[in-house]
Parts: structure tokens; C-alpha cells; sequence
């Protein structure tokens, strides 16, 4: 997958949780978390899935610049 492959994805799926969101009147972070919850459920046993987060969370330009607040 290329970032600009990775990009389109998730401008994607941001439209498709806004609009979710919107239809069952959810905040879109409770949203992705029952999407989350199922992608475990339907990957079990599988590394496929957290091998995914990681090439994700590695891509320089999806990083978080901002200082995380504890």
C-alpha cells in the first residue's frame, strides 16, 4: 500500500465515521471503537491485524506532532 493509497483510505473511512456518527448519533470516537472492537473480534488469532497498527502508526505523515497530555 502507498501513502498516497494510505491517504485516500482515510479520508475515506473519516467521511464514513462523520457520516456514521451523525446516523446513530454517536461520537465519532465511541464509533471507531466498536469498529475496533470488532476488527479484533474478527481478526482473533490473527497478527495480520497488529501488524497493520504498526506500519500504520509508523507512517511519518499519520504521527500525532502534538505532546500527548497525561
Amino acid at each position: 500500500m502507498t501513502d498516497k493509497e494510505l491517504e485516500k483510505i482515510s479520508q475515506e473511512i473519516d467521511e464514513f465515521l462523520l457520516s456514521a456518527s451523525i446516523r446513530y448519533t454517536l461520537a465519532p470516537l465511541n464509533l471507531s471503537g466498536v469498529m475496533l472492537a470488532r476488527l479484533i473480534h474478527l481478526t482473533k488469532d490473527n497478527d495480520d491485524l497488529y501488524r497493520l497498527f504498526l506500519s500504520v502508526g509508523n507512517k511519518d505523515h499519520l504521527k500525532n506532532t502534538e505532546e500527548a497530555i497525561h
